[in-house]
């Protein structure tokens, strides 16, 4: 929650310096690749990650802990060479790489944006090394430290942009922050590297081939995810300058607490699933399954509900300061509340997702992403010439409902079940009462004075405080009340995944 508040902060004050403005959209389209190096492909549940924890787990299993000093310096061999030499690819096809990710934005956003890439672009190879960190801090009971890494890269920027001002400060806070992120996590795996016998590395070790053919499928499947987001800035670049701004920030505002819930959920769960593939233990997959996706719906259903009601004064409360105005507000708070309504099925596809990797199938979801990206142009065509930046927004969520259905279809194909009867109930319990509670929060809004015509400073924070607060103290009061009444023992949530029961009927 810290690492976040951080990165809540960072754009914060991204949006007073620069807005919605050119700055902002060129490093926007610039980040792309690099963000898919240290995030998608590097960051917390990434493939770098869940394969570096997964041959770790896989060989202790096995007994043969002697062989994981071996086979990780093996692997760490491999990323900075593959890494590496992408990284150099980045700086010298910059121009290419920007104008493939970010379609013809104005010649100022083109401009900064490659000036932006080339500063950035040895995070690629940074990406991989802490991806990998990030695993082996994990087997060593460490969840502090990968957890706290993006803080640095936050302070970075906020630092580097408060005393410089300029649109490249984006970009070099951005790098040094990976640089600091890279150094507080090497520790790790130094400490690993020296725990066994003496090193000798083994590209053609039975783990280390398995998990390079884990890692390629599941790297190609979050290059789909990111070419995913290359679709929706193309189609952006479409519009007016400082869209593509405005799409980040909103879904800036929905990674928050998404990604606190999925780093806190899918970090200590993975290997609980991982363990139970290994051992064949159905009962006990399908249980943190069900666990996992009911601890989901209890936590996003009333935020989803909330986003839906008081995105605008949320905005407004957040971002609406400086340079970013009372208009930049009213586009963000309808994108939000668009993009929100996928904001369960998000978290939900990603569960299911993690269980086919527990399975050594990386092959399903690299298919199912592959049709996203089809079902994503399509969607973002038909619904950008009608309705705009929102159209867009409302294609993303109903493709994201789209493939949580689909990957549900195929992993009960894939076990020949797939009983839920513990999680079902309990989703239909939490939609209720987010339901109950979204209505009371817009009732309530209605018990507050008319905002001011034109507010000022002051004026803007305070309204949309006041609003804030009261949407979401009865939005969260109403929601536990339903829940109560519909027999949910809510003093219990907290304990939903402190151990396993055994499914009816698995």
């Amino acid at each position: 929650m810290l690492s976040k508040g951080f990165g809540f902060g960072r754009e914060v004050v991204v949006a007073a310096v620069f807005g919605a403005s050119a700055a902002k959209d060129a490093y926007t389209i610039a980040y792309t690749i690099p963000a898919f190096a240290l995030v998608m492909l590097g960051g917390l549940t990434g493939p770098f990650h869940t394969a570096t924890q997964k041959i770790i787990t896989t060989l202790r299993q096995q007994g043969q802990d002697d062989h994981v000093p071996g086979a990780i310096a093996t692997v760490l061999v491999g990323v900075t060479a593959v890494m590496g030499l992408l990284s150099l690819a980045t700086y010298f096809a910059a121009p290419w790489a920007v104008t493939l990710v970010g379609g013809h934005p104005a010649p100022e956003v083109l401009r900064l944006a490659v000036l932006q890439l080339q500063i950035m672009s040895p995070l690629v190879l940074l990406g991989g090394l802490i991806g990998v960190f990030c695993g082996i801090s994990n087997d060593r009971g460490d969840y502090t430290l990968p957890s706290l890494s993006p803080l640095v890269a936050s302070f970075a920027v906020i630092a580097v942009v408060l005393w410089s001002r300029d649109p490249l400060a984006l970009a070099w806070g951005t790098m040094v922050g990976g640089v600091g992120q890279t150094l507080l996590q090497a520790p790790a795996a130094w400490k690993l590297l020296r725990a066994g016998p003496p090193i000798k590395l083994d590209f053609q070790h039975p783990e280390v081939r398995a998990m390079a053919g884990l890692l390629l499928p599941a790297a190609i499947s979050s290059t789909v995810g990111t070419l995913n987001v290359m679709i929706g800035m193309r189609f952006t670049s479409t519009l007016a300058t400082g869209d593509i701004g405005v799409f980040d920030y909103a879904n800036k505002l929905i990674q928050l607490p998404l990604g606190i819930l999925m780093t806190a959920l899918l970090i200590p769960l993975f290997p609980l699933l991982t363990r139970a593939a290994v051992d064949n233990n159905r009962t006990e997959l399908f249980s943190w399954m069900n666990r996992g996706l009911a601890t989901i719906a209890f936590a996003t259903l009333p935020l989803i509900a909330f986003f839906l009601v008081a995105s605008e004064p949320f905005v407004m409360l957040i971002f609406q300061r400086s340079a970013f105005d009372a208009y930049a507000t009213a586009k963000t708070a309808a994108v939000l509340a668009l993009c929100a309504i996928g904001i369960f099925p998000y978290a939900a596809r990603d569960l299911m997702i993690r269980v086919f990797f527990a399975l050594n199938d990386s092959r399903t979801p690299l298919l199912v992403s592959l049709f996203s990206l089809a079902l994503t142009t399509f969607a973002m065509w038909m619904a950008i010439g009608p309705w705009g930046l929102n159209g867009l927004a409302a294609a993303t969520s109903i493709v994201t409902f789209v493939n949580c259905l689909l990957v549900a279809v195929l992993l009960r194909r894939k076990l020949g079940e797939l009983p839920l009867g513990e999680s079902l109930p309990q989703l239909g319990q939490a939609t209720v009462a987010a339901l109950a509670g979204g209505t009371a929060a817009w009732l309530a809004v209605r018990l507050l004075p008319a905002p001011p015509v034109h507010p000022g400073g002051f004026d803007v924070f305070v309204t949309a405080l006041a609003r804030v607060v009261l949407q979401g103290a009865v939005l969260t009061g109403v929601y536990v009340v339903a829940l109560a009444l519909l027999g949910v023992p809510v003093l219990q949530l907290a304990r939903r995944l402190r151990r396993p029961r055994a499914v009816p009927g698995a």
